[in-house]
């Protein structure tokens, strides 16, 4: 007693279709993306910058320096550090071998993102 009856066709479908699937959903889950920073929200009259980084959010302001992650879909291949000095804070993206991937600056005195 056979359960399911596959013709020919069905079955050089299915062997082509399924090792695709699971490569596609492999490479969706594992590719190398890029985090994004997003310096919006920035309040000019506060000295605070919302920033986004990737999945993780932080709110910052002048006279702190410190640094951050992408978050878990990233796995620690790129970080965030921001210094300030008087009325600027400098925001860097960094590799995991330390090369600067992106630079960002937002000067308060002068209300630009840079």
């Amino acid at each position: 007693m056979k359960i399911f009856n596959m013709n020919k066709t069905t079955k050089i479908i299915l062997g082509v279709a399924v090792p695709l699937a699971i490569f596609s959903g492999y490479w969706f889950i594992t590719r190398n993306r890029e985090p994004y920073l997003d310096l919006d929200g920035t309040d000019w009259m506060n000295n605070i910058a919302n920033i986004k980084f990737g999945r993780n959010k932080k709110s910052v302001s002048i006279g702190n320096d410190g640094e951050m992650n992408a978050g878990s879909t990233y796995s620690d291949k790129y970080k965030l550090t921001f210094t300030s000095s008087g009325k600027n804070m400098t925001f860097y993206v960094k590799d995991k071998e330390g090369n600067v991937y992106e630079k960002k600056v937002i000067d308060f005195g002068a209300k630009i993102i840079y």
